[in-house]
């Protein structure tokens, strides 16, 4: 964290094919971090199962590395959202169309 006692907390976004930079900045930021996830499928799908099990994936590595570097750190303070596509039924809102 911060020398003088005042986090800053990283906020980013990205897509499953930029997870390893996401996967680099977690092992890199020592505050907290927000992090959206954008899955390009439906929730239920198989395809999203998959993208949260390589989410999952990625954050445990940027964890254990973490860990290897500074076994006496504190756990990593990390936020991660997944945001998947929806469809049109799914998005309209009756009030406005």
């Amino acid at each position: 964290g911060s020398s003088e006692g005042i986090g800053i907390c990283l906020v980013t976004q990205c897509s499953l094919d930029r997870l390893p930079q996401m996967q680099a900045q977690m092992q890199a930021w020592d505050d907290e971090m927000s992090v959206a996830v954008f899955i390009d499928a439906h929730p239920n799908s198989l395809r999203a199962s998959k993208g949260r099990l390589r989410i999952i994936e990625a954050c445990s590595a940027a964890a254990a590395a973490r860990a290897s570097c500074n076994p006496n750190s504190a756990a990593p303070a990390w936020t991660v959202t997944v945001v998947y596509q929806l469809d049109d039924a799914e998005i309209r809102c009756p009030d406005y169309d």
